[in-house]
């Protein structure tokens, strides 16, 4: 699972304990910093890595709440229709509002960010395992519905064989009887 995760660049040491967190599980955290980009800006990046996303990880804390980059992007991320998860530092939950206003969120206490983390996994894996299930239950849907057609065309094959037979026995029923006349 992809994640970009938008943040302050002042919550550097908070990143790293996400992605301590979060990498072991396999999910992939896009962070802008941690990515070159020989080409293009920093904005082009940063739309390209929301629009590769799974999910978007809004982290907002005291700096990522005053942050106009993390403004930015929460617009483009909610343009773009990327399911979102807010993390809230607490104290500013009361302050959301615009785009991320009546959403879900994690709050985090800076006294023990475990707490969030943890929710944050559990959030984020179970978020994984029922898209990777409807996906599931999707193809074997699809692979049903081939079946069905299938059959339906074997049955139509077959009657168009029997009708074929049945002409064909009437047509000499009638030839032998017509030679018996």
């Amino acid at each position: 699972m992809k994640i970009f995760v938008s943040h302050a660049i002042k919550d550097k040491a908070l990143l790293a304990q996400f992605k301590a967190t979060l990498e072991p599980h396999g999910i992939t955290l896009f962070i802008a910093e941690h990515y070159k980009n020989l080409q293009g800006t920093i904005t082009e990046k940063i739309e390209g890595m929301i629009d590769s996303c799974d999910v978007a990880l809004i982290l907002l804390t005291k700096s990522g709440f005053n942050s106009m980059f993390v403004q930015q992007e929460i617009g483009y991320i909610k343009k773009a229709n990327k399911p979102i998860l807010q993390i809230i530092q607490i104290g500013l939950e009361k302050k959301i509002s615009g785009f991320t206003y009546d959403r879900g969120y994690i709050l985090l206490d800076p006294s023990n960010i475990d707490i969030a983390l943890k929710k944050v996994r559990n959030t984020l894996l179970k978020y994984w395992r029922e898209k990777e299930k409807a996906k599931f239950q999707k193809r074997i849907e699809k692979q049903r519905k081939l079946v069905r057609q299938r059959q339906i065309e074997r049955q139509k094959r077959q009657q168009t064989m029997n009708s074929i037979v049945l002409f064909a026995s009437i047509i000499i029923l009638v030839a032998v009887l017509s030679t018996n006349k």
